[in-house]
């Protein structure tokens, strides 16, 4: 895209020094035809791009794609900022401090988020519950599986 506009801006800069500098008369004419011609062409190049004989309309849209998936992707990974935050402040009312949280997602291809995995790890974290370990985990498996929706079995919880 960028070489595009080059292109199109070197054009026009020709163009209109052309314009300047060449005198009225036939071969004025015969230049700017050339030159709008030249014109036309790079204009239109993005548009039906010719390799090897074939007429390839992929490669328009291709920059356009990667721009949109790039922000889909920002935006599930402020999505996914945003669970872990309520994750973690529900691990503080949980009596779960400092705990480290990772959630691992992808991208289907209607452009839906889906959780595959919850990491929890709990080597730095402070348990100020008075409840069992064993029920500890048990709840933090339950919440992280409510609040990414996933199954139990992908919140992985290291100790």
């Amino acid at each position: 895209m960028k070489e595009w506009l080059l292109s199109v801006g070197i054009v026009i800069l020709i163009i209109s020094l052309l314009k300047i500098v060449l005198p009225n008369g036939k071969t004025k004419k015969t230049v700017m035809f050339v030159f709008g011609v030249l014109s036309i062409l790079t204009f239109i190049k993005p548009i039906v791009n010719i390799k090897d004989g074939n007429l390839d309309l992929g490669t328009v849209f291709e920059s356009k794609i990667d721009y949109q998936n790039d922000y889909i992707y920002f935006v599930y990974e402020k999505n996914a900022e945003i669970k872990k935050k309520e994750f973690s402040e529900k691990l503080n009312d949980l009596g779960v401090k400092n705990a480290k949280i990772d959630a691992i997602f992808s991208i289907d291809t209607k452009y839906a988020i889906k959780y595959e995995k919850v990491i929890v790890n709990l080597k730095e974290s402070v348990i100020l519950s008075e409840n069992k370990h064993i029920d500890i985990i048990e709840q933090i498996k339950k919440t992280a599986s409510e609040i990414f929706r996933i199954e139990y079995k992908e919140v992985i919880i290291y100790e």
